[in-house]
């Protein structure tokens, strides 16, 4: 009887492994892309000798079926469309290899050497798989990690207490949702680029409530080039958001509550409801201690009121000696001095 339990242990744990067919794109693009948590072995191609699969793998498979999907790939046989093996376009090491795959980050290796049971898997690999909001610190990471995904959720915020609340509501509820990317953007230091319209909706909001925008992007056709075109109706740009054009949206309301952030959420994975964007949203560091702007030119009224103009205005052929670059305004000439 005990060696049928086993047996019947051992078909379980099978079952619980996936092949993934690297010939099946679709799949391999959701798997690799879509945002669900993997633990995927690799396979090497065009081998006589039968591979065996890490038995951590195989009696874990079950147990933490919770935690992600497990599962097989051929990581070195070339894509059908790029003719690119997951090996080159991963940049991955040499086999045996096994991947900790989520939220549609680039795959992360796992030693499974002195791994020997699920507990101690559980430990290695959910740190790689658990849902998060990645602090951005360049425009590089806001590329990666938001703007060239298919969704994103950024979450703003001024102080650390403020993305402390936000994170307790949106964790939860980002683990449910593996198709959003969540980035966080410290906004005393970065300013988000948007267009000028998209930007007035934004809401006013207290300080201790954390920002949250939603940017989509898809594969329908290019909102109109020409600008009075594309402005010419509301009503059309967001027909073109909601069928997959690159969109945005921003939570509306004072305070930041489960339900209301939950259907948040859920519209932006989806990309309905969102305004269309005319430009690739982008940031940049704010500025700090910029000196002033030049002065403006006198108008005619304050040359009315004052006997002479400001210190570095002065009229032409002055008897004044030059000592900077000088721009004409008006009879007036501006020197740097």
């Amino acid at each position: 009887e005990s060696s049928d339990g086993v047996e019947v242990e051992q078909e379980v744990a099978s079952s619980s492994l996936l092949h993934v067919d690297f010939h099946d794109e679709a799949w391999v693009k959701e798997v690799f892309f879509g945002g669900q948590p993997w633990i995927l072995h690799c396979l090497q191609g065009h081998t006589s000798v039968e591979q065996e699969v890490p038995d951590v793998l195989r009696e874990s498979a079950f147990e933490l079926r919770s935690m992600a999907t497990f599962g097989t790939i051929s990581c070195w046989e070339r894509l059908p469309s790029s003719q690119k093996t997951l090996a080159q376009r991963f940049s991955l090491p040499k086999p045996p290899l096994t991947l900790a795959i989520a939220n549609g980050d680039a795959p992360v290796p796992v030693d499974l050497a002195s791994v020997v049971g699920a507990e101690e898997l559980r430990e290695k690999a959910s740190p790689h798989l658990a849902a998060k909001i990645t602090p951005i610190d360049g425009l590089a990471g806001f590329k990666a990690f938001c703007s060239k995904r298919k969704s994103c959720l950024v979450v703003g915020y001024r102080s650390a207490a403020t993305l402390r609340a936000a994170n307790r509501i949106l964790a939860p509820l980002l683990e449910q949702r593996r198709g959003l990317r969540a980035v966080a953007l410290d906004t005393s230091d970065w300013q988000l680029r948007l267009d000028e319209r998209f930007a007035k909706q934004r809401p006013v909001i207290g300080s201790t409530r954390a920002d949250l925008l939603c940017l989509s992007r898809g594969e329908a056709p290019p909102v109109p080039s020409n600008r009075r075109l594309a402005k010419a109706s509301s009503e059309a740009l967001s027909g073109v958001a909601r069928h997959g054009q690159r969109g945005g949206a921003w939570m509306q309301g004072e305070r930041l509550e489960e339900s209301e952030a939950a259907a948040f959420l859920d519209r932006c994975q989806d990309g309905k409801d969102l305004t269309s964007l005319l430009d690739v949203p982008w940031i940049a560091h704010r500025k700090k201690g910029s000196p002033s702007p030049s002065p403006s030119p006198p108008t005619k009224a304050s040359r009315k009121t004052k006997s002479k103009p400001s210190a570095k205005w002065r009229k032409k052929n002055s008897s004044q000696p030059d000592s900077g670059k000088k721009m004409d305004v008006d009879g007036y000439e501006f020197v740097e001095l």
